[in-house]
């Protein structure tokens, strides 16, 4: 594991705010229940509600409408957390434009009834990079 996410994983716990524990079951009191390089992965309700995660219904056709706050920004790349099916996944995104609120974004990955995370996705970055050894998509 990356040093970084471990320091950030140990930093949260100390101060109590988020969880983060390796795991493959659904044991109660762990906060990554689930992980998939092709799905993603799934958050306990605590840790869900701990981060602070809300989620969004995606408008639009290709071209996507969402909040300033549901971007992230890594390496060279933008993305977004997609929740399907309770699995959670940063997906690529390219931006097309801009309001003072909010971004239109293009991708292939997101179809109608997809959400995707509009608030907590600081935290749940690194519960990503903490659910996946913390490489970094592409590397």
């Amino acid at each position: 594991m990356n040093p970084l996410i471990r320091y950030f994983s140990v930093f949260l716990l100390t101060v109590g705010l988020v969880p983060l524990v390796y795991a493959d079951s659904k044991d109660s009191g762990k906060a990554i229940i689930a992980a998939s390089e092709t799905l993603g992965f799934q958050l306990s309700k605590k840790a869900s509600e701990t981060i602070g995660i809300k989620i969004g219904l995606v408008e639009g056709n290709g071209n996507y409408t969402v909040p300033k706050q549901a971007l992230v920004r890594f390496q060279n790349h933008i993305g977004i957390y997609r929740v399907r099916e309770n699995w959670i996944k940063l997906i690529l995104v390219r931006v097309k434009a801009e309001t003072n609120s909010t971004y239109i974004i293009q991708t292939n990955d997101l179809q109608k009834a997809d959400h995707v995370v509009i608030q907590g996705v600081p935290l749940l970055r690194i519960a990503d990079l903490d659910a996946h050894g913390g490489v970094e998509e592409g590397e």
